[in-house]
Parts: C-alpha cells; sequence; structure tokens
C-alpha cells in the first residue's frame, strides 16, 4: 500500500511547526521582558515547588541576617558600656583603698565619701543606659529602669534591680537560636566571689580555707581600746621589766594587735632610742612623758618612758 503526503497535510504541518515556534518565542519575549521564566504554578510545577522553597529560604537568610546585624549592634553597644562600667570601678576602688588607709581627717574622709557618691551615681547612670528606647540590662522588662535607688537627699544607699533574668537569641540558622544580651541580674547581682581582701593597717589577714560568704564590701570595725605594755603589771598598763608605761596621749594611740617596741642604745654616744615594729627610731631621755612612735604603715603609740629600767635594752 503506498501512502501519498499531499499538499494540504504538508501545510497543515508547517502551519503547525510555525505556530509551535511563535508560541515558544512569544513565551522567551515574555521571560525577558519579565525576568521571569515561571509566573504561574502550572507554568513548570516542579520548578515552581524549588523556586518557592527557594524563595522562603531567601527571605528566612535575609531575615536573619537583619536580626543579626541588630543583635550585633546591641551587644556591641553592651559591650562598650560594661567597658566603661569597669573603669568606672577600677578608680572607684582606688579611692576607697584610700579611704580606708586608718589615716585620714574626718574632713578627708568626708571628702572621700562625696566622691565615692559621684562614682555610684554614674555606675547607675551606665546600668541604665537605653538604646532605641529600650534598657540594655532589664531582661525582658526593657521599659523599666534596671538600677532603682534608694536614699535621702538625692543620696544612694541601696539599690534594687527592677528587671529580670531573661535575654534575648536571636536566630542564626534554620534550627539554631544564639542569646545576644546579658542581663542586669547576671552582670551586677550575681558576681563571682573573689578572695577576701582586709584594707587598712590593721594587722588582720584572711584565713586560708575558710568558707567566706560576704559579696561586696563592709566594714570591719576594729578600734584601740587600751595600751598594754609588756606584762602590764607596772601601773596602768605599764612593762615592769622595761619600765615603759603608756605615754599620756594613749587614748589616741591607733595600734590594734600585738606589736613589738624596741629600746636601743648606741654604744659609741650612749644615745637611746625607741622604736615601734622597725619603724623609724625616736631618741629619748628618760624625761619624756608622751614619746609618739610610729610603725611603718602608719599606725600610732604613745609612751611613757620616766620610769624606765636603766639600762634596759631589748623587744618589749
Amino acid at each position: 500500500m503506498t501512502i501519498r503526503t499531499t499538499p494540504l497535510a504538508l501545510y497543515t504541518r508547517t502551519l503547525h511547526d510555525l505556530q509551535r515556534t511563535y508560541g515558544r518565542l512569544a513565551q522567551a519575549q515574555v521571560d525577558v521582558s519579565s525576568g521571569k521564566r515561571i509566573r504561574v504554578v502550572s507554568d513548570d510545577p516542579a520548578d515552581a515547588a524549588r523556586a518557592l522553597n527557594t524563595r522562603n529560604s531567601l527571605r528566612q537568610t535575609l531575615q536573619a541576617r537583619e536580626s543579626i546585624s541588630n543583635a550585633s549592634f546591641a551587644t556591641q553597644t553592651q559591650a562598650e558600656v560594661l567597658e566603661s562600667l569597669s573603669s568606672v570601678l577600677t578608680a572607684a576602688r582606688a579611692k576607697a583603698e584610700g579611704a580606708a588607709n586608718g589615716i585620714n581627717s574626718p574632713t578627708e574622709l568626708k571628702t572621700y565619701a562625696a566622691e565615692l557618691d559621684g562614682f555610684l551615681q554614674e555606675l547607675v547612670a551606665k546600668a541604665n543606659t537605653e538604646l532605641e528606647g529600650r534598657y540594655l540590662f532589664a531582661g525582658s522588662k526593657v521599659h523599666t529602669p534596671p538600677i532603682q535607688t534608694q536614699g535621702p537627699g538625692g543620696k544612694i544607699s541601696s539599690v534594687l534591680y527592677a528587671g529580670d533574668d531573661l535575654t534575648r537569641s536571636v536566630r542564626v540558622g534554620p534550627f539554631e537560636t544564639k542569646p545576644i544580651d546579658v542581663s542586669g541580674q547576671s552582670v551586677f547581682f550575681t558576681p563571682d566571689r573573689g578572695p577576701t581582701v582586709l584594707a587598712g593597717p590593721s594587722g588582720l589577714k584572711t584565713v586560708a580555707g575558710a568558707s567566706d560568704t560576704l559579696v561586696g564590701s563592709a566594714e570591719l570595725v576594729v578600734a584601740h581600746t587600751a595600751t598594754t605594755l609588756g606584762d602590764g603589771a607596772l601601773g596602768v598598763g605599764g612593762d615592769s621589766a622595761s619600765g615603759l608605761r603608756p605615754g599620756a596621749s594613749s587614748a589616741s594611740d591607733t595600734i590594734v594587735g600585738a606589736h613589738t617596741v624596741s629600746v636601743q642604745e648606741d654604744a659609741a654616744t650612749g644615745e637611746r632610742f625607741l622604736s615601734v615594729d622597725g619603724g623609724d627610731p625616736v631618741a629619748f631621755d628618760g624625761t619624756e612623758t608622751d614619746l609618739k612612735l610610729e610603725t611603718p604603715d602608719g599606725a600610732l603609740l604613745h609612751v611613757d618612758v620616766t620610769a624606765i629600767t636603766p639600762g634596759f635594752t631589748g623587744d618589749v
């Protein structure tokens, strides 16, 4: 059987091919003008599904990048504030150590107190730092100043934390989040306890292995009550062996604890000297009723040498 292709069949096929080619050309023109190969899901269901997944991933990535950028700025600001707080604390600690040396006059102590109060005011102001209307160290209570102060006349006698211990987190991946800040509770009110430090010339020392629990600073009052020299059997607190007695101004002594008074004599000149704990030697002739001695760290001791035993040298 012979199959013949008629001119009509050739015409019909050619027309169909031309229409299909024009259709592809028109589709290509639309793709180029719109910049999109898929405009509706029916254009390519499989590729459309992949495109939607890619679009969602890009959207999540952009959101995460924006969140990370905002978090980075907030974290950097917190770090700058904490660094500034550290500098203020260092200066305040140095000032407090100067105030605790035990030799300041009442006027000097008032000056120290005013300066330390200024440091405290500065610390509170920095702890209440705001960023874009949010308090940095308030935890989740970002619209409440975290550090509340109490005290008469604008002075700070105590502080309260008005925030909480919650922190914000930022998504850095599809299944991963990271905390981006710290709360005032963790920064200011739960410090790691360091070793106990006793400042001042009291001579007190910490005990190795002691289970101290005090956090922060406190005042330990160690006061001189009475001076006793040697065995205390000579008069009121005098030493019967050396003849040394408390001086007329012994009530003003600042020495506390056990110390050593040395009586020395220059063999060449016969001149006699007194010193306490190896401090500066003070010459005496035996007529002094209120000779002032000073320890190397500034504690004072007054002695009466009028009854000193002739020829006595040594330690009391």
